[in-house]
């Protein structure tokens, strides 16, 4: 065999060898997440008067709450897309669809991890490799937003419930909603002042085997306060968006104890869903049966309650996630792992 000809075979077999990691890849994120519907669907054995109570309020209840959820849907995941995209444009350009796929591929990743912190995966496959801390970056700016946003709204929800639920509050409860207050206060002041962190952060980094971590830090030095005002603004109203979809849903369920508790109820649940680090079906279940102890107290049933819980997981996690495989199709994970450079 002659050498030119040995070279051609390599070639052609390492091209094949590439399709074979990306392909199974992609095979293998399409059947994790049908495992994902699978075990939900089976752990629940009330599924079937959870399906009944949704028939029955097709017939029933205003079709338009249903719809409004669906068409706010694509709102919620495209203002993700518009926080992401802020950042990554300054080291590459990336179009706001491929900014939204990148966003969905996240929700495959975070369906299967505490937190969904996958999401910071799946949106790592659509950047060049040189950029992937920066990905990061915007990744991590971004959740933390979101969770300052989930934070204080559930702290005044609770503040709220609590006076509706209760005639008398014992004083370590005032004592707990101020030092939550406080401790808020004292993490926005650091959110919106992260350049000024460097120095401390890299104090806690000194250490010889985490100096590397040195100039990935420096990057927040790049940040400004417009930057962390537009990042959290957007969370802020895409924080109003799927909170206005679970109220739909919860009318649509005939849940309505009145707005202001609606709401109030709901920033609670978000919050409760936030503090716990739960895999994505431990956080539903959970989420379930907050909803359950919110609602009961003003006249909902448990059906009603778990079933606006698992439609609304359905419409804003498992809709988009199955978009979110087929965008993965047109990735490459040997560029994102180093085996391909090409």
């Amino acid at each position: 065999m002659s050498i030119p000809h040995a070279l051609v075979l390599f070639v052609r077999s390492k091209k094949r060898y590439k399709r074979l990691i990306n392909t199974g890849f992609q095979i293998c994120m399409v059947l994790l997440l049908a495992w994902v519907l699978y075990a939900e669907i089976k752990s629940r054995d009330n599924l079937f008067a959870i399906w009944q109570v949704f028939l029955q309020q097709l017939y029933q209840a205003p079709l338009w709450y249903l719809l409004f959820t669906l068409l706010l849907l694509p709102l919620n995941w495209l203002i993700e897309a518009i926080k992401w995209r802020h950042f990554m444009v300054r080291y590459e350009p990336i179009s706001l669809y491929r900014s939204f796929m990148a966003v969905l591929a996240g929700i495959c990743f975070a369906l299967v991890t505490p937190n969904r912190i996958g999401e910071l995966g799946g949106r790592l496959l659509f950047v060049n490799r040189t950029n992937q801390w920066h990905s990061m970056l915007a990744n991590v700016l971004g959740s933390i937003a979101q969770y300052l946003v989930s934070l204080l709204a559930g702290v005044l929800g609770a503040l709220y419930l609590s006076r509706q639920l209760f005639t008398t509050l014992p004083d370590w409860w005032n004592w707990a909603l101020t030092g939550a207050l406080l401790v808020l206060f004292f993490t926005y002041l650091a959110f919106f002042n992260s350049p000024a962190l460097v120095p401390f952060l890299k104090h806690l980094t000194r250490a010889p085997y985490l100096q590397f971590l040195h100039p990935k830090i420096d990057l927040l030095e790049h940040l400004n306060r417009k930057d962390l005002l537009f990042t959290y603004g957007w969370s802020v109203l895409r924080y109003l968006t799927y909170s206005t979809q679970y109220y739909c849903i919860l009318c649509f369920f005939g849940i309505n104890p009145g707005i202001f508790i609606a709401f109030s109820g709901i920033f609670l649940i978000f919050m409760m869903q936030t503090i716990l680090p739960l895999p994505a079906l431990a956080s539903l279940m959970a989420r379930g049966n907050l909803a359950i102890f919110v609602w009961t107290h003003f006249g909902a049933n448990e059906i009603s309650a778990l079933a606006a819980t698992f439609l609304l997981w359905i419409i804003n996690l498992i809709l988009p996630a199955l978009i979110g495989t087929f965008s993965l199709f047109s990735v490459h994970i040997t560029k994102t792992i180093g085996y391909d450079t090409e």
